[in-house]
């Protein structure tokens, strides 16, 4: 993968110089990754002159094949991300005096289980926890800030 990459900075800049600085490579570098690749293919997949380097036919499929393969791989870590990130967010607004009390045993039955009543991984049944003084009164602490006042007007 390392050396479809070069190769295809080779291709975008139209020589090693160029497609060195971009990588931030020697020319020297750049060159020997070409010249493993084309080792390992066994075909010249650029031409070289003193004016830069021209893609053969097999290194033109080459660069496309390795355009594909990087877009599918961008298309895999873009989705990946998405799932990792994935989270519902909602905005809850309250008055402070309510919110204090109201708000986490809400929550808490928000975030409870919903499993069948005989599943003994799910304490509630599938039914909604208990609210304040119950069972889950103990359950997570969940920050409450408190918002600006703002005078009515």
């Amino acid at each position: 993968m390392h050396r479809l990459g070069v190769l295809r900075e080779v291709a975008r800049h139209g020589s090693f110089n160029r497609a060195a600085a971009a990588l931030r490579f020697t020319p020297s570098a750049v060159s020997q990754q070409i010249a493993a690749l084309e080792r390992g293919l066994g075909v010249p997949v650029v031409q070289r002159s003193t004016r830069g380097v021209v893609l053969t036919e097999p290194g033109r499929m080459l660069v496309d094949a390795a355009e594909a393969i990087a877009a599918e791989l961008t298309d895999a870590q873009e989705r990946i991300d998405r799932l990792s990130t994935a989270r519902a967010r909602f905005t809850i607004a309250a008055f402070a005096s309510g919110g204090r009390r109201l708000l986490p045993p809400a929550l808490t039955r928000r975030r409870a289980p919903r499993g069948r009543a005989d599943d003994p991984r799910t304490r509630t049944g599938g039914q909604p926890a208990p609210g304040p003084g119950g069972p889950c009164r103990s359950g997570p602490r969940l920050p409450l800030r408190r918002a600006p006042a703002r005078p009515f007007r």
